[in-house]
């Protein structure tokens, strides 16, 4: 696998009151499209990933995109958290059979149009149905798999508490951040309880946003830009969607088998890892999967100074997480850096990069890797 991605764009994660979901689809696309001066007629196609357009009064997404974007073939894909990181494979694929030679990639949702409890019911779509009938939220799974993280490894809060504070650090650098400001271990802490022994600062949100890249085959890239970014690697994998049913509380076995299979696609090992996006829902999601991925030894997490630069963008708890937005937003991040255009927050000389995101708690997992020449 060696698909070739020549653009990007991202919008700023937040409220958007005053766009529609299709206008935040639009924006992303423009700015990406705009990056390279490519013309419409020359994409062949869109994969989008949404969740809830027909929630958002837009269940002819599909229509309007093609409509406002004058690219007449559009592919929706959803399937919660994970949809964005899915749909650059699905796009990749459909390059490397011969499909199409230029597509263009977007992950939108328009989260701020659900008030609380409708968000709570949109959770519980995703989580098994004897837990969800319980009453069941996410944010108390997570808590159960810190729990047993905790007993098993002897974790503490302050651990959890750096990876909150660090994400917040980098996202300060990050302008399209929903939440460009520091937070200390301590303001961690000491926030308020969601669901114990994680707390407020610990869980990340659901703004509006959208993001966009732009692939094309091989033969292609030149012709729009000098350094193209190649995605040389991608693994999907599936875990039991109870939690009551996995093997173990403190591993996503989901992102081992996705990360397995990447790893092997694209010829690396995680050692040759330069930079890394991943799934920091809560916490404890990212320090699972470091281990999951295989940056750090089980149980071993003590701050992030003999680690690869994780989350330059703030991750989702800086960004924040508008679900199927968030796979292609990790995706154009680490893009960015590869490309070396991620100015205050530029990693020096990375060139093998990665995301991975989960949907669920740990039920699905994606892993893509990307590489410069």
């Amino acid at each position: 696998m060696k698909i070739p991605i020549i653009s990007y764009g991202v919008t700023k994660f937040k409220e958007h009151w005053d766009l529609e979901l299709i206008d935040l689809i639009v924006k992303a696309a423009d700015a990406a499209v705009e990056k390279i001066n490519i013309k419409g007629n020359e994409i062949d196609a869109v994969y989008l990933a949404n969740n809830f357009n027909v929630l958002n009064s837009s269940g002819g997404i599909s229509t309007l995109v093609a409509e406002r974007l004058g690219i007449k073939k559009v592919n929706l894909i959803g399937g919660t958290d994970f949809a964005g990181a899915s749909v650059i494979q699905q796009a990749a694929k459909s390059i490397m059979s011969g499909e199409n030679d230029v597509v263009l990639v977007v992950g939108a949702e328009k989260m701020s149009d659900f008030i609380a409890k409708d968000l709570l019911d949109i959770d519980a779509l995703f989580l098994d149905e004897q837990e969800g009938i319980q009453g069941i939220t996410p944010v108390a799974l997570f808590a159960m798999i810190t729990k047993a993280h905790m007993r098993k490894y002897g974790t503490k809060k302050e651990h959890l508490a750096l990876i909150s504070a660090q994400n917040h650090k980098n996202a300060k650098l990050n302008p399209k951040a929903q939440y460009p400001f520091e937070v200390s271990k301590e303001q961690v802490m000491n926030s308020p309880v969601v669901a114990e022994p994680i707390t407020v600062l610990e869980c990340s949100s659901n703004p509006d946003g959208a993001a966009a890249l732009i692939m094309v085959k091989p033969e292609l890239a030149e012709k729009y830009t000098k350094k193209p970014v190649y995605l040389i690697g991608s693994g999907q994998a599936q875990d039991t969607l109870a939690l009551s049913s996995k093997k173990s509380l403190t591993e996503m076995e989901s992102t081992i088998n996705a990360a397995k299979i990447a790893y092997e696609k694209a010829g690396i090992t995680s050692k040759e890892v330069d930079i890394a996006e991943v799934h920091d829902v809560f916490t404890i999601s990212e320090l699972i999967a470091l281990e999951d991925l295989g940056f750090i030894e089980k149980g071993s997490f003590n701050g992030f100074d003999n680690l690869i630069p994780i989350n330059t963008s703030g991750g989702l708890k800086g960004c924040g997480h508008p679900l199927a937005a968030t796979g292609v937003r990790q995706a154009c991040e680490i893009v960015m850096q590869l490309s070396e255009e991620a100015g205050d927050r530029q990693v020096k000389d990375a060139k093998i990069g990665l995301t991975q995101t989960i949907g669920g708690v740990g039920s699905s997992a994606v892993v893509n890797i990307f590489r410069v020449e």
